[in-house]
């Protein structure tokens, strides 16, 4: 049985990495094909080939199990909170904050993977709460001083331009659904019986 094959052992992606102290951060995230695979690190303490950056990226191809280029570019500048990859994962979405003696702010910019060139900046600066990610990670909750609000990151993501008033900590999921064609449709969810 190969290690592609449904029921084979566990493949190791990489070795163990060199000390940089507590680690804050750590995540994964596959692209919507699945033929990618990001890992996000933050740390403590940046080794001298970090470059002072406090957060580092790497990417495989979950076929073979090979190391991908993926640039540390987009997290080197701020301070990045959460990756994740969009569509077949040439682009991501990171996020970040900056703190000064006025607060901190929150960014979100998409990203090219290889290069770490910034595509597009979704929002920021802005006062918030981190975002939270939607429809697969294709869009993104922003609970922001005016209130919630979605954000599409990738073409064809429903719900452009929704503002909900007031703060809230989580998505409010028995609030309507709406949908806009040439006119306004809106939907309450299912009742669960809960």
């Amino acid at each position: 049985m190969g290690p592609d094959r449904p029921g084979a052992p566990p493949r190791r992606l990489s070795g163990e990495l060199p000390d940089r102290g507590d680690a804050y951060e750590s995540s994964l995230d596959f692209s919507e094909d699945g033929a990618r695979l990001l890992h996000f690190l933050t740390y403590e303490r940046p080794r001298p080939e970090d470059d002072g950056r406090r957060a580092l990226l790497r990417l495989w191809d979950t076929d073979g199990g090979r190391t991908l280029p993926v640039s540390q570019k987009s997290v080197a500048q701020r301070e990045p909170v959460m990756t994740w990859l969009l569509g077949d994962g040439d682009r991501m979405a990171v996020a970040a904050t900056e703190s000064s003696g006025e607060g901190t702010n929150r960014y979100l910019d998409v990203h090219s993977t290889a290069s770490g060139e910034r595509v597009r900046r979704v929002y920021g600066p802005e006062p918030g709460s981190n975002p939270m990610p939607g429809e697969r990670g294709r869009g993104v909750w922003f609970n922001g001083q005016d209130g919630l609000r979605w954000y599409p990151l990738v073409p064809g993501v429903g719900r452009p331009g929704v503002v909900r008033g007031g703060t809230a900590g989580f998505v409010e999921l028995t609030a309507p659904t709406c949908t806009t064609r040439r006119r306004r449709r809106c939907r309450r969810p299912a009742s669960t019986g809960a």
